[in-house]
């Protein structure tokens, strides 16, 4: 993996260049792009109702 940190420090953005099989987790709404090669898989962090009480009372968002 190898990250390119630019536009910092107020607005930065990581320039993220996986390897084959590399995998990296990100919060949802944080990305901006990608390659078109690229899969994306989406899960609830500990199931559904887990999931809206941490946005409810957290402050994330769902």
């Amino acid at each position: 993996m190898k990250v390119d940190v630019r536009y910092g420090p107020a607005y930065a953005l990581a320039m993220v260049n996986l390897d084959h099989k590399e995998t990296i987790q990100v919060e949802s709404g944080a990305m901006v792009g990608m390659s078109p090669d690229l899969e994306m898989e989406t899960e609830a962090k500990g199931g559904f109702l887990k999931s809206l009480g941490r946005s409810m009372f957290g402050g994330e968002s769902f």
